[in-house]
């Protein structure tokens, strides 16, 4: 028979065991307990240190920069004249040429009594100076205000004469009797006269400073048409001279010469009369609109300034000759011009697109309801045109109805609406790193290429509006003149408006 303890005794063995077994759990889970926190600790410790070395090795990403915002135009000052025929300014002044008493001209000339120069900020006169004369252009160079002017009364005669633009005294005269079908231009340090005597054509320079002759030369004009003169409205010789060359256009014959040395580059007869010439800005090509043989026909060619043949990029028919445009920026050339269809209906306005040294077109499109007016390059994105297009034109060919300004991409020709204004567009003038848009009744804009934003920012006194930027580029004078059909009086009031 087997022995058992008694009740109490094994109650308190059990309690035992109990008890023993209680603390080792409490030992194991005590343990457990500072294990995990010995792991946190190190896990913190751990990303602690990790974020110290993420910050020391990384910068965090560039916030986007916003699109600033263009900065307009500072209308630098303006000035109202009367009686005004002539405006130009420089970095120093605005000239103009004046009749005080109100004269008709007489084509070619218009009758002078009056050159004074104002501050570009406005106020009065720094200097005046009575006159008797005629002016035909008026420009400033190299400190002089030159005035040219051709008397086709007899005896015939041009006058080319030069003014301190310090306190307008007389610096220098050149007059050439005899001379015909005279025209000027203005490159470097030399200015270009050419005209017609009894016996052939001249081109002289001449140094813009002191009046020497610096070169003159006899003109070969090869295969001129002289009764092209018995059927064009122009016959005087047409002359634009940069990047030191200078062109001559006389009828249906061009030619190229170097300003300053007077080296005879090239020259060309076209078949046909030369309406209108245009040169690259790179100074190496020419591109020519010319008549062709059937009355409404017309062709646009290139022609490189110092050797190559003519090539013809299009030829068209058009009922608006006058509505051709050539635009040529950058090796690039855009022509617009109202076609007519030859299989019949409505013209229609074309534009099209072309490089130097090509003679197929990189774009070619129809633009339907309205008349492009002007084209301009967009500063800052080469390439890219601003077109102002309008519901049409008048007998004066200024715009009418409402008017469209579309960006171009020149190279796909792809075009987008920027706006549509109530007033027709006159003009744009590309000004540093935006574009003017001048329209008519006198509203002044301002197109950003960059932030593709059109603000109006000035209205000027007058409706019609026109441009000229000084020589450095800085400074543009906008002048406003009342709506006329009368272009044999001056102008009776003009408001200049002066741009930095």
């Amino acid at each position: 028979m087997s022995y058992l303890p008694p009740p109490q005794s094994r109650s308190r063995q059990v309690r035992e065991r109990y008890r023993k077994a209680r603390r080792r759990q409490l030992a194991i889970f005590s343990a457990a307990v500072f294990l995990a926190l010995v792991v946190l600790a190190l896990l913190i410790t751990a990303a602690v240190m990790l974020r110290g070395c993420l910050q020391r090795t990384s910068k965090p990403a560039p916030k986007p920069k916003p699109v600033a915002r263009a900065v307009l135009p500072k209308l630098a000052g303006t000035v109202n004249l009367k009686s005004v025929w002539f405006v130009y300014l420089d970095n120093k002044a605005i000239y103009a040429a004046c009749d005080t008493e109100g004269r008709e001209s007489g084509y070619p000339n218009y009758p002078v009594d009056l050159l004074a120069a104002y501050p570009l900020t406005g106020g009065r006169s720094l200097w005046q100076v009575q006159l008797d004369t005629q002016v035909y252009m008026l420009t400033v160079a190299q400190g002089q205000l030159l005035c040219f002017s051709q008397f086709l009364s007899e005896p015939p005669r041009a006058e080319l004469t030069a003014y301190s633009t310090a306190d307008g005294t007389a610096s220098w005269s050149q007059r050439i009797d005899g001379a015909t079908h005279s025209g000027v231009c203005v490159d470097g340090k030399v200015a270009l006269l050419g005209y017609q005597l009894s016996d052939g054509a001249r081109l002289c320079a001449y140094n813009i400073e002191r009046g020497a002759k610096a070169w003159g030369m006899k003109l070969p004009l090869k295969g001129l048409q002289r009764g092209l003169l018995d059927t064009e409205a122009t016959g005087s010789f047409e002359m634009f001279g940069a990047g030191g060359v200078s062109v001559y256009h006389f009828l249906n014959v061009v030619g190229v010469v170097q300003s300053e040395k007077g080296k005879l580059l090239r020259e060309y007869s076209a078949p046909g009369f030369i309406r209108s010439v245009e040169l690259d800005s790179s100074a190496r090509v020419c591109y020519l609109l010319t008549s062709g043989q059937q009355a409404g026909s017309f062709a646009v060619q290139a022609l490189p300034v110092s050797r190559g043949s003519a090539v013809n990029l299009v030829r068209f028919s058009t009922p608006d000759p006058e509505g051709t445009l050539l635009l040529a920026e950058g090796g690039r050339l855009l022509v617009s011009y109202i076609d007519t269809p030859t299989t019949g209906g409505a013209p229609a306005c074309m534009i099209a697109g072309y490089r130097n040294g090509h003679d197929g077109p990189l774009f070619s499109q129809r633009l339907e309801g309205g008349v492009i007016s002007d084209i301009s390059a967009l500063p800052g994105a080469p390439g890219d045109y601003l077109l102002a297009v309008n519901d049409s034109v008048d007998e004066t060919r200024l715009p009418q109805g409402k008017g469209r300004l579309l960006r171009l991409n020149g190279a796909t020709g792809t075009t987008e609406e920027i706006a549509t204004l109530k007033a027709p567009v006159l003009y744009l003038v590309p000004f540093k790193q935006q574009c003017l848009v001048l329209a008519r009744g006198g509203d002044i804009s301002s197109y950003d290429p960059a932030s593709a934003s059109l603000r109006r920012f000035k209205r000027a006194a007058q409706p019609l509006l026109e441009a000229l930027l000084s020589a450095d580029g800085q400074r543009l004078l906008v002048y406003a003149v009342p709506e006329t059909t009368d272009s044999s009086n001056p102008f009776a009031t003009m408001q200049v408006l002066v741009f930095e």
